[in-house]
């Protein structure tokens, strides 16, 4: 951008999944999809009047999982997930552009513990 002149991005996210598992064993795959929804905020600066703003936006995801049962009450997990965006902001500097637009398509990657009672 000219002479300096940009914007600070953030953004904040969060989602819901279910998962379809086939046969409940110590060893488990599992077929999951769900809805991430999250905010992004930009702020410009460098210029002669900048700006703030925030957009909404929704994603579908479908991914799987691998879950091993290592007790009856403790599971360690690794999934992977790709979620599309359904509705995509970006943002702009007013003579300048667009500045920032996310992917249409995000992967994910995640491990952890599960615990059961």
């Amino acid at each position: 951008l000219a002479s300096g002149a940009g914007a600070e991005l953030d953004a904040l996210y969060g989602g819901a999944r279910g998962c379809v598992v086939p046969h409940a064993r110590e060893v488990e795959v599992r077929a999951c999809g769900g809805l991430d929804v999250g905010v992004m905020r930009g702020e410009g600066f460098g210029l002669t009047h900048p700006a703030a703003g925030s957009s909404t936006w929704i994603g579908a995801a479908l991914g799987g999982a691998v879950t091993w049962r290592a007790r009856p009450w403790l599971a360690l997990t690794a999934a992977l997930d790709a979620t599309v965006m359904l509705d995509r902001p970006s943002f702009v500097i007013r003579d300048l552009g667009e500045v920032h637009a996310p992917s249409r398509v995000g992967l994910v990657a995640l491990g952890g513990a599960e615990l059961a009672w």
